[in-house]
């Protein structure tokens, strides 16, 4: 294709229209309020590239573009624009634009990663489309928010039609989506191929050209109206619960016995499938047909070649009309492409190379040498890796694979050749003497080549201390007082920076609040290196992707930047040990974070990174937790680290950041050393296997240290260590103070108890353990408000006591059950003086009260005692 020359031909730009793309991409995004930045919109280029030479080629292209790489403020507009000029700067060269309604979490636009639906769609492409749509919208009850040509025309000569319905609130259940719109199809003449989760459909403004025939998919209707999946479900008399049988949605569909396999296979083999049917469509039978012969290429009996081979040949034969030839390829390559992602640890078995260990190939065949030799005339099979199989190995092969593990282990770990496998790890050739030091970068906080993890909730401020991070590692411990949180910095370190959901302007303004005066910036100018990727990649960057055979490797842009912009770097400045942070890990990850095999593979390929001698830090966020769900300590924050636990288990250092629960306790005990409504942050450290201790930072009783930031007004986060003795002070008393709040409890039970009781009106065990009895607030009716705050286990574990110690006893009267009422030793149920309950409460006061704490009861107030003498 590099040695053609492509037509293009400027005139077809009469046949998109930006307005009407604009319109429609910001609609139908307008109702995503929550997302996740790092996910994405595909777009895909679908069309035959037309050469001078008069020959061809498929333009199928997938561009997946990352919300994070327009500006957060208007990122809605900035797609609008996106998907707008990739529609007029691909119509020159006659090639169409395609979208999923919808949002993904990876590259691969897979059924799985499809995270919200956006829009139901219906494709109107048989008979007459207006009058079919017409029946749908009346059977809806509402009209579509977009009705567009398509561009092509039926076989009655009358306009395709698109039907296009925004959902007021976007779909976390695709398959409910694509349920609805095979629905209409059904009901309404539409498209029945089209209830793909992540199918794609023409984009109003592009460019139709199809047949080599050259129109607009143009906007013909536009309704400012929205429509819920519960408008569908109620007006097409759905149930989520109970498909409809022969759905493609159905739980059965796919359950066969070995009978119907067999027959089913007859049918792709021997039946024609014709357009026009509304059930068992072409696609359905291609679907079919092609991944019969993806799994047969998949349990190695052909190759994909083949297989494709054998697709065409089956819709040649078979599907009437048939479809092109870019057409059969892109399908098939979907679906193989769908296929590896689905059962990748069957594919990685079927490409794994054999296995060339000599020892094994003797020991599974001890009589290989009487092995029958092929029929005369025709040649054995080509020996592998040097061993020739119809005969035992050689002298000579055997020396040949010796040689070749030697060099092996001398590349990959540094063994003098000579050494036998019994030598190689040693415990006295490799670990004899005394162990090296661990250095430390910064002093009890970075270890030079560990991986490090950076884990807080989004607007905790983790791209302030990422970046404060980098310029303080790399002004060196020369810079006055230079630490990160506190720690010294030991040595001058080059620091390379991806910073993926900020751009050059965020960062100036986050460095400029960092370093007001500009010191710090130009102490760490030679050796910083800050790349903000959505200003410089504008497909974005993960550092995995997948390769021709569908396995997973490093990136291609994730292999240029470390080897031809870090590696350089590193090259110029040896005596520096190089560190680089990743800002973050969602927005570099390439699939699932909740897989632990994503996870693996993500930190695969930042394992280059070692090859330099590089440190790693990496920031990542904290799923979404219950908001009465409090982070106390660092276990609960390591359990709420977002994704798989594999993140975690794959650093050597992780630290946490998290809102100080008892935050104003301990701003007030400062004592005006810090402002007002000063937030405070613990950082606790969530996994090590470094030596990196915290413990002389933080109360020693406690085995899960934690030291305290506060955040400026300018939004970084600093270490506090007045904060930091406010809050071990609070730590330490806080037995104390709990154990006082609870003698005063037993106190205030007591005498509430003995008070009621002898107005006649006893109460009972609900009345006095914080529960709620009937509308009352116990706590403010019935308990000294004065009391500090207990937990209702506490308090009900003081009641308890205090009955199974015989200071309150539990007493039947009538109208009452069987342990209802308390009442105290001496009091009048106790010793059967009274038996009922009279109707009215009567009125008690704890303002007429005051608490002796020496000796642990209430005592009426002197004033009040006195007054009631007179």
């Amino acid at each position: 294709m590099s040695n053609k020359t492509l037509v293009i031909d400027d005139s077809l730009k009469q046949y998109v229209n930006l307005d009407h793309t604009k319109k429609y991409v910001t609609e139908i995004f307008k109702n995503v309020t929550e997302f996740d930045m790092a996910w994405m919109v595909e777009l895909r280029r679908l069309g035959t590239f037309n050469f001078e030479d008069g020959t061809q080629a498929p333009a199928s292209q997938s561009i997946p573009v990352q919300i994070l790489q327009f500006d957060k403020d208007k990122w809605l507009n900035d797609l609008g624009d996106w998907v707008a000029l990739k529609c007029r700067d691909f119509a020159p060269a006659g090639v169409g634009c395609y979208m999923a309604p919808a949002l993904i979490n990876d590259r691969e636009a897979t059924d799985k990663s499809v995270q919200l639906m956006l829009t139901v769609c219906a494709d109107f492409d048989t008979g007459n489309p207006r009058e079919n749509l017409e029946k749908a919208v009346a059977a809806v009850g509402v009209r579509p928010t977009f009705v567009c040509k398509s561009g092509g025309v039926t076989e009655e000569g009358e306009d395709k039609l698109h039907a296009h319905w925004v959902l007021d609130e976007p779909c976390a259940e695709p398959w409910k989506v694509a349920y609805i719109r095979e629905i209409l199809a059904k009901r309404f003449g539409a498209d029945e191929s089209f209830k793909r989760i992540p199918q794609i459909i023409r984009i109003p403004g592009a460019l139709y050209d199809k047949d080599g025939k050259w129109s607009m998919t143009e906007i013909i209707e536009y309704n400012d109206n929205d429509i819920s999946l519960m408008d569908f479900e109620d007006a097409l008399n759905l149930d989520f619960n109970d498909i409809e049988e022969g759905s493609f949605f159905h739980p059965e569909r796919k359950v066969k016995t070995a009978e119907q396999r067999e027959e089913r296979m007859h049918q792709l083999h021997n039946e024609e499938v014709e357009a026009g049917r509304s059930e068992d469509t072409r696609f359905d039978r291609f679907s079919e047909y092609a991944g019969h012969q993806i799994r047969q290429c998949r349990f190695g009996h052909q190759t994909e070649e083949e297989a494709l081979s054998s697709v065409k040949m089956w819709v040649a034969d078979k599907m009437n009309p048939p479809w092109d030839q870019h057409r059969i390829t892109t399908e098939f390559n979907a679906l193989l492409a769908k296929d590896k992602f689905d059962n990748p640890d069957q594919w990685r078995e079927r490409d794994a190379p054999p296995i060339r260990l000599v020892d094994q190939l003797v020991q599974t065949q001890p009589n290989v040498q009487q092995q029958a030799q092929p029929p005369a005339g025709q040649q054995a099979d080509p020996p592998q890796h040097n061993i020739d199989i119809t005969g035992p190995p050689t002298k000579e092969q055997l020396k040949a694979e010796e040689e070749y593990e030697r060099e092996t282990l001398k590349h990959r770990y540094g063994v003098p050749a000579g050494k036998e496998w019994g030598q190689v790890f040693g415990a006295h050739d490799l670990f004899g003497g005394k162990a090296p030091i661990e250095r430390h970068l910064v002093e009890n906080f970075l270890v030079h080549g560990s991986s490090v993890g950076l884990v807080a909730d989004g607007g905790v401020g983790k791209t302030y201390m990422a970046l404060e991070m980098a310029l303080r590692c790399a002004a060196g411990p020369d810079f006055p007082n230079n630490n990160v949180f506190g720690f010294p910095v030991k040595e001058k370190m080059f620091v390379f920076v991806l910073t993926v959901e900020d751009g050059k302007d965020d960062i100036h303004r986050r460095l400029e609040a960092i370093d007001p005066s500009g010191d710090l910036r130009k102490a760490a100018n030679d050796t910083t290196c800050i790349f903000p990727v959505k200003d410089n990649l504008m497909q974005g960057l993960t550092l995995v992707e997948k390769d021709s055979k569908g396995n997973h490797k490093p990136s291609v842009v994730w292999e240029k930047l470390v080897n031809n912009l870090l590696k350089p770097t590193i090259e110029k400045f040896p005596d520096y040990a190089p560190v680089v942070i990743v800002d973050t890990y969602s927005a570099t990850h390439h699939g699932d974070e909740n897989s632990s095999i994503g996870t693996n593979e993500w930190f695969r390929a930042a394992n280059m990174l070692s090859h330099y001698g590089a440190t790693l830090i990496v920031t990542h966020h904290t799923r979404k937790t219950d908001p009465k769900y409090e982070i106390k300590t660092p276990s609960d924050m390591k359990a709420s680290v977002r994704g798989s636990t594999a993140f975690i288990n794959s650093l050597r250092c992780c630290y946490g950041v998290w809102h100080m629960p008892n935050s104003d306790a301990v701003t007030k005990e400062l004592k005006g050393r810090v402002e007002p409504g000063a937030q405070l942050f613990n950082m606790g450290i969530l996994k090590s296997n470094t030596g990196i201790d915290w413990s002389d930072r933080s109360d020693p009783r406690y085995p899960e240290p934690m030291i305290t930031l506060r955040r400026t007004g300018l939004g970084r986060l600093i270490y506090d260590a007045f904060a930091q003795q406010a809050r071990i002070d609070l730590s330490s008393n806080k037995s104390e103070r709990k154990e006082a709040s609870l003698r005063r409890y037993r106190a205030a039970v007591l005498h509430v108890v003995r008070f009621y009781a002898s107005k006649q009106w006893p109460l009972s065990v609900a009345h006095v353990s914080k529960k709620r009895s009937g509308s009352e607030s116990c706590m403010t009716n019935f308990i000294d408000p004065k009391v500090n705050s207990i937990s209702n286990n506490d308090a009900s574990a003081v009641v308890t006591e205090l009955i199974n110690s015989g200071d309150l006893k539990q007493i039947k009267i009538k109208g009452r059950g069987v342990g209802q009422i308390l009442d105290t030793p001496d009091g009048p149920y106790a010793n059967a003086q009274f038996m009922e309950r009279v109707d009215e409460r009567p009125a008690f006061q704890w303002a007429h009260y005051v608490y002796d704490e020496e000796h642990e009861s209430y005592e009426l107030r002197p004033d009040l005692q006195h007054a009631m003498d007179v």
